[in-house]
């Protein structure tokens, strides 16, 4: 899956909506999970979004990593 393309706040709440059943395996190397949370923090410039649109971006990356909330 090439998840770069999503670059916009919309295009990830797409993609959130439009796989709310499909479960993702997070990555089996832990040490690939920081890197690819740091390019998404990046790619969407995350510290100069709203509040609301940092939620998206962040429920989005714990979908992806595998991370929990707790």
């Amino acid at each position: 899956m090439n998840e770069t393309q999503l670059k916009t706040i919309g295009q990830i709440r797409e993609f959130l909506e439009g796989t709310a059943e499909v479960v993702f395996a997070p990555p089996e190397d832990a040490t690939k999970v920081r890197p690819f949370i740091i390019h998404v923090l990046k790619r969407v410039r995350y510290f100069s979004l709203s509040k609301g649109e940092r939620g998206i971006v962040f429920a989005y990356m714990r979908r992806l990593s595998g991370y929990s909330p707790t």
